[in-house]
């Protein structure tokens, strides 16, 4: 309703054509950002990534293809792989 009524709110002000497209868009990104996923924050990546080199014992760069895909796996889908791959070698360099 409160979309409406900024709809009759717009059509009714001296609002140029170009300013209510824009509100337009801006209300659709809201709407189809409502339905994608969360991406993880950095902070859980870290830990994530953290816990992840304990379990496997990695101590070096060479171990990198055994950490990243059980962190991808851990991350469901959520994480950002280039941020994780970041975070390990900032661990394991």
């Amino acid at each position: 309703m409160k979309y409406m009524n900024k709809i009759l709110i717009l059509g009714q002000s001296s609002f140029l054509g170009s300013e209510f497209d824009n509100f337009i868009k801006n209300r659709e990104i809201d709407i189809l950002n409502s339905y994608l996923p969360q991406m993880i924050s950095e902070d859980n990546i870290r830990n994530i990534v953290q816990t992840v080199v304990d379990e496997v014992g990695a101590v070096s760069m060479a171990d990198l293809g055994k950490v990243m895909p059980k962190v991808m796996e851990r991350g469901e889908g959520l994480i950002d792989g280039k941020t994780a791959q970041q975070f390990v070698r900032e661990i394991l360099g």
